[in-house]
């Protein structure tokens, strides 16, 4: 007995999957949706403050809580995981004028932490993103590091993030900590 109209499978990897995925519905992939938990979040907020090449400034972290998981896979999680914003986010505007690297230093001061009511620190951990132009697609992944302490949520000392910045470029920063967590950002951008 011959079997006809046998139906095939094709089976595709992880990134493939997270590529084809949107979990908000939106009709952005979850490998491009700066925020793939909130449908009305697929772009980057409009950021609160604007930060210039060689500034350094102080401030502590808003009590904004506009973002969730990234389109960036965790640096400790073997691609098998998207690694999540912290609990609460500032975003700060930059605009590079040369073209060249980018580096972003954030200095926590002692009562920074990623610690919240009901947050996983295991998929976080991340407290400093570069990302061009509010967008979040996975090629432009630019994550800080060293990351936050899983255990307490606490970093270890200054993450930073370097990034080759094209001319005349616009970039939103993006600090994710605790709500009032002190830190110092400072920009140093190509001359």
């Amino acid at each position: 007995m011959a079997l006809s109209g046998v139906a095939s499978c094709t089976w595709i990897d992880d990134e493939a999957d997270r590529a084809r995925r949107d979990r908000d519905g939106d009709g952005v992939p979850m490998s491009e949706d700066c925020n793939d938990e909130n449908g009305s979040v697929a772009a980057l907020p409009k950021p609160d403050q604007v930060i210039a090449c060689g500034e350094v400034v102080e401030a502590e972290v808003s009590r904004a809580e506009r973002l969730g998981t990234s389109t960036c896979l965790h640096p400790l999680r073997s691609g098998e995981e998207l690694a999540q914003y912290g609990p609460n986010e500032d975003l700060w505007s930059l605009t590079v004028e040369g073209d060249g690297e980018v580096d972003v230093v954030l200095s926590p001061r002692d009562d920074f932490t990623q610690t919240a009511v009901d947050f996983d620190l295991d998929l976080a951990g991340v407290v400093l993103w570069a990302w061009p132009e509010g967008d979040c697609p996975r090629e432009h992944c630019n994550l800080g590091l060293p990351l936050a302490n899983a255990d307490n949520g606490r970093l270890p000392g200054p993450a930073s993030v370097r990034f080759d910045a094209g001319d005349a470029s616009e970039w939103v920063l993006v600090v994710t900590a605790a709500a009032g967590s002190g830190y110092t950002l400072s920009v140093a951008c190509p001359p």
